[in-house]
């Protein structure tokens, strides 16, 4: 066994060390070892028995200060001397050093024994540590014994190894010294190709687990992370942990804070802090848990205030940790795009929940109720709707409605028949004989769900719903395509502060998307394709530039309208209107004093954009531009302007620019500089130290 003690200049300290043992008590580190007190005579025998190397006193001192110092060292060739003439600024430099050391020769190291002073005036105060082989120890023969255990035990890696280094602090100087050295192993090393996957030599990192943190902040999940960290260190071999350290790193993170309830209602108070328009809202269940959570921010708010006439909401089987539904409030905006009003999260979908999150809504908007709500036929929903906006108008989804009546009825010539009377732009009395025709054909007068659907009419059929605004929406589509969209951002198993936190971020990712769209419309002008260019212009500088495109295919047909009569009155001018080779028409009024227009066919109450019938009149009138009372302003490039700034974040406005820009600066720069500083060591020792001072001031500075 090759035994190295501290020889004359081990001695020479080691006078000072008894009289710190005398005041001293021994115990282990956190390491998995039991709590064990050393007593001064056996403290004193391990420093005796390791007194056998002659070691020059003038020997060269070298001081280490962290791994930053490492380059410099060539471990594969270290002796004795080397490392008792070796000192360093802190325990966790001493530990790091041994680590590498380890990693270089072949095996992994742990904590062992702690001495720590009992002085009053400095109780608890590490004076010296071991460090140990990982194979150091027999593993405990009760381990091995238990009859509870439903997994077969671990291989054993404990054998004994008594390679070991001590050091001990210095109380003049306050560095670390070597004090014993025990350089003898009774295993095999490890191969090189093995060496990075032995624990002490696998660590998550504080900055690595800050990287890790901003990754999963955009999305990545942990193996497209741990990829990341591959490409980043030039392999998998050198990034300096596995992907499971990084699940534990996560895991330790969670546990090390408050409940997720708490965390995430936390964040949102945090998101105020930027936004006072921030709202959020929660109830407990008798055991005083988290039951159901809502919350907006202030962009969610403006949008419902502009576009919030039309109303969609759906649940869906939450992805999220504890498989909580996830309900999204959403609509149309003026790029005919979806835009979110609220999120929740509810325990349950009964009624009680449905009328909770609806009269959270509710008191959120400042009781601003929307005209129309879509939904699917689910019977809470309904009655929740019905309760909490009793005076909007709430039509079934299309697609539900489709497929049920697949399920119930499942006649392909019926489908279709019914298909028609579902979403085609029908008149009430069209409805009605294409109804009964086909009722009639397929002796389905008298099936339970046809009855029903018919009595149903005024809920789900256009003929019927036809004068209540729904701006085009028929089906909860976009509110499947919403929950398409966030599986790109929120993936199963998320913890409420998780999923929160990503959902976030992807209203960021929808409004950046709006950003481009608004650019678009207000960038360029359309070419025209209509011979009636002074009003298809005029509709170009109003109207976003997919609303416009809708406008445009309106007017091309404007050419089929025929005005068959007019009669002028003492408030207004009636027409009556008539398609080309259509037997129906249709009456149309105008008050030429206010400008205002209205048609019995009740369109443009349903989309707010004029209808063909409308526009034929203009034409026939002469207009150049379209009247003010048929502009409906949701659909206008303005229709969001900029709030008030007591509002919050201005809308169309990137938070925070001048921040984002720095912060663009600053990565440039730091791109550069690790380019250079790492071609030469020297120049990397220097930088590095320069940063972590400036690092630790910046810290201070902002607590």
């Amino acid at each position: 066994m090759a035994v190295h003690g501290g020889g004359e200049r081990g001695t020479e300290r080691r006078g000072s060390t008894d009289r710190d043992l005398a005041n001293s008590r021994f115990t282990n580190a956190d390491d998995g070892m039991s709590d064990e007190i050393v007593s001064v005579e056996e403290a004193e025998a391990m420093d005796s028995s390791a007194a056998d190397a002659d070691i020059d006193a003038e020997a060269a001192v070298r001081i280490v200060d962290g791994i930053g110092s490492f380059g410099a060292i060539e471990f594969s060739s270290l002796t004795p001397m080397d490392v008792f003439t070796t000192e360093f600024t802190s325990l966790q430099a001493a530990y790091d050093y041994y680590n590498k050391y380890g990693r270089i020769k072949g095996f992994s190291v742990r904590r062992s024994k702690v001495g720590r002073r009992t002085k009053q005036a400095a109780e608890g105060e590490i004076i010296w540590q071991i460090f140990v082989c990982s194979r150091e120890g027999e593993r405990d023969g009760k381990h091995m014994q238990r009859e509870d255990r439903k997994m077969d035990p671990r291989p054993i890696t404990r054998c004994g190894c008594e390679d070991r280094i001590k050091v001990h602090v210095d109380d003049a100087s306050g560095r670390w010294f070597v004090e014993q050295f025990y350089d003898n192993h009774n295993h095999p090393m490890l191969d090189a190709r093995f060496r990075g996957l032995s624990r002490s030599h696998r660590a998550v990192k504080e900055s690595d687990l800050h990287q890790i943190n901003s990754m999963r902040k955009s999305g990545l999940r942990k193996p497209t992370i741990f990829h990341a960290f591959a490409n980043q260190s030039g392999g998998f071999e050198t990034v300096g942990f596995e992907i499971k350290d990084i699940y534990n790193a996560i895991e330790k993170q969670r546990r090390a804070g408050a409940t997720d309830a708490e965390v995430a209602l936390k964040f949102l108070g945090t998101l105020r802090a930027t936004d006072n328009g921030m709202f959020w809202k929660y109830s407990l269940d008798v055991d005083k848990r988290l039951e159901n959570l809502f919350w907006y921010d202030g962009t969610s708010r403006y949008d419902y205030i502009v576009f919030g006439a039309v109303l969609g909401f759906n649940a869906t089987y939450g992805r999220n940790k504890y498989k909580f539904h996830l309900v999204i409030f959403s609509g149309v905006d003026h790029h005919m795009r979806t835009v979110v009003f609220g999120c929740a999260i509810l325990s349950n979908e009964s009624e009680g929940s449905y009328v909770w999150l609806l009269r959270s809504f509710l008191e959120a908007m400042k009781e601003k109720q929307p005209k129309s709500v879509i939904t699917d036929g689910d019977l809470a929903m309904k009655s929740a709707v019905s309760t909490v906006f009793p005076g909007a108008h709430h039509r079934l989804c299309s697609w539900h409605l489709l497929r049920n009546a697949t399920g119930r009825v499942g006649r392909p010539c019926f489908l279709r028949k019914f298909r028609l009377c579902l979403m085609g732009d029908l008149e009430v009395d069209e409805f009605e004989i294409i109804w009964m025709d086909s009722m009639a054909d397929h002796g389905l007068e008298d099936h339970p769900w046809i009855v029903d659907m018919y009595a149903k009419k005024h809920s789900w059929s256009n003929a019927h719903i036809r004068g209540n605004f729904f701006a085009g929406l028929k089906t909860r589509s976009r509110c499947e395509a919403l929950n398409m969209q966030l599986q790109k951002f929120i993936h199963n198993g998320y913890n409420l502060m998780e999923f929160v936190e990503h959902f976030q971020h992807y209203l960021e990712f929808m409004r950046r998307r709006e950003l481009v769209v608004d650019y678009k419309s207000a960038y360029g002008e359309p070419v025209v394709k209509t011979k009636l260019e002074a009003i298809e212009l005029f509709a170009a500088t109003v109207y976003t530039r997919e609303v416009f495109e809708l406008f445009r295919e309106v007017l091309m047909l404007a050419s089929n309208v025929r005005v068959v009569s007019t009669k002028r009155t003492s408030t207004c001018v009636l027409f009556e209107i008539a398609m080309y080779c259509k037997q129906r028409s249709w009456a149309m009024s105008w008050a030429e004093e206010d400008d205002e227009f209205s048609c019995s066919c009740q369109r443009m109450e349903s989309f707010g954009l004029p209808y063909v019938h409308m526009v034929g009149v203009l034409v026939y009138l002469n207009m150049t531009a379209i009247p003010r009372s048929l502009i409906l302003e949701r659909w206008m490039k303005r229709a969001k302007q900029p709030r008030a700034p007591n509002e919050g974040v201005r809308v169309g406005e990137i938070p925070d620019a001048a921040y984002m820009s720095m912060h663009a600066a600053m990565l440039d720069d730091c791109r550069e500089l690790v380019s250079f500083s790492c071609q030469f060591f020297e120049d990397y020792v220097n930088v590095k130290t320069r940063l972590a001072k400036e690092r630790q001031s910046l810290r201070e500075k902002h607590r």
